[in-house]
C-alpha cells in the first residue's frame, strides 16, 4: 500500500471498536511508522497493536500510557525533548539505556524493566512526583535531588538524608522502604509525607519546618508526640 492507502487503513483501525472485532492477535503496525503520533494519541488501541520494529526516535512520548502496549523499544536519549514527563512506561525494557539528562518528573516506572537511573544525572536532578517502583538505587545518591511527591514503594537500596535533599523537603513523598540512617529531620518539610515502611528514623515534630496530621503516618517521633494519621492513596 502507498502512504495514502496506509493512512486510510489506519484511520479505519483507529475509528473502529476493536474490542468487538474478536481480534485474536495483535496487529503489527511497523508499516505505520510515519503515522506514529496519530497512534499515540489513541492509546485505547494499544492492546491490539504490536509495536515491534517501530522507532520512537524523535517522537514526543510525554504523557503516554504504555501499560497495554507490546513490543515497545524506546531509548530515553533519542525521544523528543529527552522527556518521559507524565509517561507510564510499564513493560518497557530499558536494558543498557541511559537516563542522563532525561526528564522523569511524574514518570511512572511500575513494571518497567532494567531501569538504571542515577538521580544525580536526571534532568534538573528532579524525581518530582515520580513513581520509582522496581528501581535499585544501590550506590546512588539523592543529595540535592527533588523528591517531593516521589513514591519509593518497591524500590531497593534508597538512602535519604533529609538535610541534603533539595529544599530539605519530603513533602507528599511515599517513603516506604527508604532508609534514613538516623539522620536529622530538623528544619525539614514533611507535610503529607507517608512514613509507613520507612527505616531508621526518629522525628522531633517540634523541630521540623512543617508537618500536618491529615495524611500519612509518623511512627517514630519523640516521646508524647506519637501520632497516627490515615495513609495517602497510592497513585
Amino acid at each position: 500500500m502507498n502512504d495514502e492507502q496506509l493512512y486510510k487503513y489506519l484511520m479505519v483501525l483507529l475509528s473502529s471498536n476493536l474490542d468487538e472485532m474478536n481480534i485474536n492477535r495483535r496487529i503489527k503496525i511497523y508499516k505505520f511508522q510515519k503515522f506514529l503520533p496519530l497512534i499515540l494519541n489513541n492509546n485505547k488501541v494499544f492492546k491490539h497493536f504490536d509495536f515491534s520494529g517501530i522507532s520512537f526516535d524523535g517522537i514526543d512520548v510525554r504523557g503516554i500510557d504504555f501499560t497495554e502496549a507490546e513490543g515497545i523499544s524506546l531509548d530515553p536519549q533519542k525521544i523528543k525533548h529527552k522527556s518521559l514527563f507524565e509517561s507510564k512506561v510499564s513493560g518497557i525494557d530499558f536494558k543498557d539505556k541511559s537516563f542522563d539528562g532525561v526528564n522523569v518528573e511524574r514518570t511512572n516506572f511500575t513494571n518497567s524493566i532494567n531501569v538504571n537511573l542515577d538521580p544525580q544525572k536526571i534532568k534538573h536532578k528532579s524525581a518530582y512526583c515520580s513513581i520509582l517502583s522496581g528501581i535499585d538505587f544501590k550506590g546512588k545518591s539523592f543529595n540535592k535531588v527533588d523528591v517531593r511527591g516521589a513514591d519509593f514503594t518497591d524500590t531497593k537500596n534508597v538512602n535519604l538524608d533529609p538535610q541534603k535533599v533539595k529544599y530539605k523537603s519530603l513533602r507528599a513523598a511515599n517513603l516506604d522502604g527508604v532508609d534514613f540512617n538516623d539522620n536529622s529531620f530538623d528544619g525539614t518539610d514533611i507535610r503529607w509525607a507517608v512514613f509507613i515502611g520507612a527505616l531508621n528514623y526518629k522525628i522531633d515534630l517540634s523541630k521540623v519546618k512543617e508537618y500536618n496530621t491529615n495524611y500519612g503516618i509518623v511512627e517514630n517521633v519523640s516521646e508524647n508526640q506519637k501520632i497516627y494519621i490515615k495513609s495517602l492513596n497510592r497513585r
